[in-house]
């Protein structure tokens, strides 16, 4: 009976996972979540294919493969991330006490005994929170701060939730100056495109694109009688750098395109040419400015004199505009694949929120200032940047899973896209190749729960460092909050330590049954 019942609750655990937010594989080298694949999960779930329904003379499960209907194509563009048009559901349907708290001595004697573990390397911090009552359950090192990574992304969305709002939109626009002049005015919208691929509506959320914003600027521009002009762009709404000091060289290195430099304004992610390439612009805003210059040209409008930059003025009148998706997409966006330049643009929206200055120090002030608005303490949170990339980024474990646990909170509905972007184990985004077996923890003569699924969480990867920051249900059901770092890692063992960090997630799922 008691088995029987927490098949029952196991199933509604992966359920609550799934309407937690958007779950879907990411097409065309982006993210997000296909309603269909959405549904597709369910079904498998329901079918028993899916989560912990091994047992005596059940077959072991396999990773999810969803193929029994077919998934909505995302966008066709090669720069483009497919966004849900709204943000997934909250975590109501389960509710933040459900099921029995394990207790903290069956969590510590399920994790302790894989601490040890090599692969890990020399230092390892955990923290496991309960999502209800926001009380730390297990803890190794949880106050020191450990070199995150892009973990570090957690911390950018829940400052730009919080302190732009889920449903803000960045717009792009063109002004006039003066009869004849007009300004590209970048607005600091990262997921920005130049050209008009076609995106399925009912899903996605469409992105702004330059091509549009020239047929509309040519539009106003005919009707006042004018098909002549000189342009300028002003990407002054971001200031400072595009590269951090604390960032390796590589980052911005052709062929490497880790990220681009940070702009204001940029379109198609600041690649030039094919993606594949991996060739970023060192000068997005002058490579946008170029491809409208281009599109205003197709659109019937002559160019005077150079593509220059210069500044719109307080006194231009807009002439067009286009606006990207809520917030609340370009988040999951981001969570999903883990996106860096959509990191570094919220982070410099959330220092303009705040009244900072747009840079790497102000935004990464305002971002620490946002999640201590939040009651998350941030004594101990360094901040160089707002994507993970610098390894002079430091934050306590139990920074990540406080912040996890606010994010679940109904006083805090804004941030429930924190949640809702996370990848799923063996399923979406950066997680979508990555699941772990473990033994159901005493429970004799049933096989192995696979992760896949199960484990929800934002990952983290330099060399030498590997985290994972997330959320999982136990095997009564209860909600935990958890963040493993482990950041000195011998170079070449960063797949290995992954796999140690996908168990000891996986290992939550099945402790500790009552």
């Amino acid at each position: 009976m008691r088995r029987a019942a927490g098949a029952l609750a196991a199933a509604a655990c992966v359920a609550g996972l799934v309407v937690a937010g958007a779950i879907g594989r990411p097409g065309n080298g982006g993210t997000g979540a296909a309603f269909a694949d959405r549904v597709t999960y369910l079904d498998l779930v329901i079918a028993g294919s899916i989560g912990p329904a091994a047992g005596p003379g059940r077959p072991e499960p396999s990773p999810p493969v969803p193929t029994r209907r077919p998934p909505v194509a995302g966008p066709g563009g090669r720069y483009s991330y497919p966004m849900l048009s709204r943000p997934g559901l909250p975590l109501a349907p389960l509710g933040l006490d459900a099921g029995k708290l394990p207790a903290d001595q069956a969590i510590a004697g399920r994790l302790n005994a894989m601490l040890p573990d090599r692969r890990l390397g020399s230092r390892v911090g955990l923290a496991v929170m309960d999502a209800a009552t926001g009380r730390l359950v297990y803890g190794h090192d949880p106050a020191t701060g450990f070199i995150p990574a892009s973990t570090t992304k957690i911390l950018t969305a829940a400052a730009a939730l919080s302190g732009l709002g889920p449903d803000r939109r960045l717009r792009t626009s063109v002004v006039q100056t003066q009869p004849g002049h007009i300004v590209l005015v970048g607005g600091g919208d990262p997921t920005l495109l130049s050209g008009a691929e076609v995106v399925d509506a009912a899903s996605y959320a469409a992105p702004a694109r330059l091509a549009t914003l020239a047929e509309r600027t040519a539009t106003a521009l005919v009707k006042a009688g004018v098909r002549t002009v000189s342009l300028r762009y002003d990407a002054g709404r971001f200031a400072g750098p595009g590269r951090a000091p604390s960032w390796l060289g590589s980052y911005l290195a052709p062929g490497s395109a880790v990220v681009a430099p940070v702009s204001a304004l940029t379109v198609d992610r600041g690649y030039v040419g094919d993606p594949a390439r991996q060739v970023r612009s060192a000068d997005p805003a002058r490579q946008a400015a170029d491809v409208f210059a281009g599109q205003l040209r197709k659109a019937g409008i002559a160019l005077s004199g150079p593509v220059l930059p210069g500044a719109a003025g307080k006194g231009a009148t807009e002439l067009a505009a286009v606006e990207s998706p809520p917030i609340s997409a370009i988040v999951e966006a981001m969570l999903v694949v883990s996106d860096n330049d959509i990191a570094e643009a919220l982070a410099r929206h959330v220092a303009i929120a705040g009244k900072r200055p747009a840079t790497f120090d102000g935004a990464a002030e305002a971002v620490r200032a946002a999640v201590g608005k939040l009651g998350v303490n941030v004594d101990r949170v360094r901040l160089l940047d707002g994507s993970g990339l610098s390894r002079g980024d430091a934050i306590p474990p139990r920074v990540l899973a406080e912040l996890l646990t606010a994010a679940a909170q109904p006083k805090h509905p804004e941030l429930r896209t924190v949640l809702a972007g996370l990848p799923v184990a063996g399923f979406s985004g950066t997680l979508a190749d990555r699941a772990s077996k473990v033994p159901r923890f005493g429970s004799s003569g049933s096989g192995p729960t696979m992760s896949a699924g199960l484990v929800r969480a934002k990952t983290g990867t330099l060399t030498g460092v590997r985290s994972l920051a997330g959320y999982v249900r136990s095997a009564d059901g209860r909600l935990l909050m958890f963040a493993l770092v482990a950041d000195r890692i011998p170079s070449n063992d960063g797949e290995m330590a992954e796999a140690a960090l996908d168990a000891m997630a996986a290992a939550l799922t099945t402790c500790c049954p009552s």
